[in-house]
């Protein structure tokens, strides 16, 4: 009676597993077909780009301010 129980547990975790797993997954966009890495590149005023599919997934330009009078650097 327990080994039956216990395949009767480890049959429904399995269903639950494989359920939550194939709700995770991933679809791609047919118009964008490729993905980049997720990392990210900090410029020199503290703010953060990230990769772009549509650049080849090259990091985005940094956005260069300039600096108003009065502005500390």
């Amino acid at each position: 009676m327990l080994a039956a129980r216990s395949a009767l547990y480890l049959a429904v975790i399995s269903i639950l597993c494989t359920d939550v797993s194939a709700r995770r997954s991933v679809t791609i966009p047919e118009d964008n077909p490729q993905a980049c890495r997720w990392d990210v590149k900090m410029c020199v005023d503290g703010t953060w780009v990230y990769r772009s599919a549509e650049i080849n997934c090259e990091f985005e330009e940094c956005q260069v301010t300039e600096a108003g009078p009065g502005t500390a650097i």
